[in-house]
């Protein structure tokens, strides 16, 4: 009997996002425009399912929880790893978006990047 295994070699995309993507090696300081990941939103909100693919949304810190929230109203938070730099950039005034990657019935998959 064969192992198990094998595939196409790519790590699937993990439900709690821990890959920030930026070229800085860990330890350095970076700036805010520097922050951009891709996460899983959690805690979804009745409006996700309203929202589509591409769909651009604007991320806050609402008290004390970083919440992705567009036309159609709240849609989920952010818990991902890297997320406190990401509240000291908002509230150090930087503006941040999320573009739709994948949304499905449960679960929608954003990429957070700087705006402003």
């Amino acid at each position: 009997m064969k192992g198990g295994g094998g595939g196409s070699g790519k790590v699937p995309h993990q439900k709690y996002t821990d890959k920030i993507y930026n070229s800085i090696t860990k330890g350095e300081t970076i700036g805010c425009d520097k922050v951009s990941f891709i996460t899983s939103l959690q805690n979804l909100q009745e409006n996700f399912i309203k929202y589509e693919k591409g769909d651009i949304l604007n991320v806050v810190y609402f008290f004390n929880k970083i919440l992705v929230t567009g036309t159609h109203g709240d849609c989920g938070y952010i818990t991902a790893p890297g997320s406190s730099l990401l509240i000291d950039c908002l509230n150090a005034g930087s503006t941040f978006r999320a573009v739709i990657l994948e949304i499905k019935e449960s679960s929608c998959l954003v990429k957070v990047y700087f705006y402003s």
